[in-house]
């Protein structure tokens, strides 16, 4: 069902169709509903607080570029953090940090995925100021938000807002009529905005990045290869995220020949799942930290690895709010 879904709301907000009046009315509603609430909030944090959002349902690069930023800080000797709601796991109201061992069903895919792949704590519960909060008191200099665009009590002194450079803000309706949690011109009170690229779509306002594919890592195994390692292969392209078509595309670019088989975002993998799907299995890091749950595989699973190349105007502007931040 969620699946069915999910197809049909990616082909009402990023089709041709226009929505009908009854959609228009929902999302005029919730415009009202949001009243002065979508803007950005003044409140000063104690830290610098770099919150990287979005301002659409599904993934547009987010996380990709939260760890980006934490290699970047890391790397001039700042003591950074990572929060983030946990989406896809337990509600938690208290903050907690999350262990590379932590179950993905209890902690979220994305912040088991960024514990086991970055040397940054990071931290998760629904209230995102109480999570700010204890990553400071665990000595955090600087906090990364992957998401929260939409909190409001969470304090914030940079915002990007991130946008898929393909799909872009789609009909350009508010929910449920279209994919956008905000309005539009909620970007012009950003500190910076960033488009996921290949950009096949209309013009977008934005520094253009791209997720560079690094390497695929056999999942229960130590095969490590090139990212174009399965060139010429017939592979099956396995994701549960917010933008199927586009890891399959990716794909597609490293010289693969691909078969999609895609779940909904935040699928949570059982049993099964993966029975009669041809290997070799390619998959997603968010995809993976799930994955590894289950007591059998097809033959091999292989894992795409990424990373997001910022923009150089985009690097220089962080570093230097970071160097300058005043509560």
């Amino acid at each position: 069902m969620r699946r069915a879904l999910e197809r049909y709301a990616r082909r009402l907000w990023y089709g041709s169709a226009e929505p009908g009046p009854a959609w228009r009315l929902a999302a005029g509603l919730h415009r009202a509903a949001l009243g002065r609430r979508w803007q950005r909030p003044a409140e000063r944090p104690s830290r610098p607080v770099v919150l990287v959002g979005n301002l659409t349902v599904g993934g547009s690069g987010k996380t990709p570029v939260v760890m980006a930023l934490a290699r970047l800080l890391t790397a001039r000797g700042l003591r950074v953090a990572i929060i983030s709601r946990g989406y896809g796991g337990r509600r938690t109201s208290r903050p907690r940090r999350v262990n590379s061992a932590d179950d993905p069903r209890q902690v979220g895919d994305e912040p088991a995925m960024m514990a086991g792949s970055s040397e940054v704590p990071v931290w998760i519960g629904v209230d995102r100021r109480r999570v700010f909060e204890a990553a400071v008191a665990a000595g955090a200099e600087v906090v990364l938000s992957d998401d929260g665009l939409q909190h409001r009590a969470l304090p914030r002194s940079f915002e990007i807002v991130v946008i898929d450079g393909e799909r872009g803000l789609g009909n350009g309706f508010l929910l449920p009529a279209g994919p956008l949690r905000s309005p539009p011109e909620r970007m012009a009170q950003a500190d910076a905005v960033v488009v996921r690229g290949p950009c096949d779509g209309p013009s977008l306002p934005g520094q253009v990045f791209e997720l560079e594919a690094s390497a695929l890592v056999e999942l229960n195994g130590s095969d490590r290869r090139g990212p174009d390692g399965l060139a010429g292969r017939q592979v099956s392209a396995v994701c549960g995220i917010g933008n199927p078509d586009q890891f399959a595309a990716q794909l597609g670019r490293l010289g693969m020949r691909v078969e999609l088989f895609a779940f909904p975002d935040h699928h949570v993998y059982r049993a099964g799942d993966l029975d009669g799907i041809p290997g070799p299995v390619v998959t997603t890091a968010k995809d993976a930290v799930k994955l590894r749950t289950l007591g059998s595989l097809p033959e091999r699973v292989w894992v795409l690895e990424v990373q997001a190349r910022l923009p150089q105007p985009l690097v220089d502007s962080v570093l230097t709010h970071v160097g300058q931040f005043r509560p």
